[in-house]
């Protein structure tokens, strides 16, 4: 009997994270004029408060970037920032299009790592109880900007 509670509990757990899978591609309302291809470097996961989701994008040389996140509507505070090296830009430079979507565009004159990371602020339930979990997407594309690349 145990042993059937557990595997109920487990298989409930690991379908909570399973909705999170392309959140970034159901949910994101993207710019009006969005101009750039999606990056395959793009992703979602399920986040609990207090936790962090950080991914390593390769940005290639002669390209245009779109870096961006949105999220469930229901996730409170929550810092977002882009790594370039030694360059740190946080969502106070963000373009905000919408409540659940912001984003930086960036022109990549030298291919390279960006670490790109998105902090949630801990709240008073900080179980990681199914109901707490959140999704989030983080959002690459790209355009060339010039063919000789």
């Amino acid at each position: 009997m145990k042993v059937i509670i557990l595997i109920t509990l487990l298989l409930g757990n690991l379908y909570s994270f399973g909705q999170c899978t392309n959140f970034h591609q159901q949910n994101c309302d993207l710019p009006l004029d969005w101009s750039y291809e999606f990056d395959s470097q793009s992703m979602s996961t399920g986040i609990f408060p207090g936790q962090t989701f950080r991914i390593k994008a390769i940005l290639y040389e002669g390209n245009d970037y779109f870096l961006g996140i949105c999220k469930q509507a229901d996730i409170g505070s929550f810092q977002f920032k882009v790594t370039l090296g030694d360059i740190e830009i946080d969502q106070n430079s963000a373009i905000e299009e919408n409540e659940n979507l912001q984003y930086f565009e960036l022109t990549i004159q030298k291919t390279i790592v960006a670490i790109i990371e998105v902090r949630l602020a801990k709240t008073q339930n900080m179980s990681f109880d199914a109901s707490n979990l959140k999704c989030l997407g983080i959002i690459i594309g790209n355009k060339v900007l010039n063919e000789s690349y």
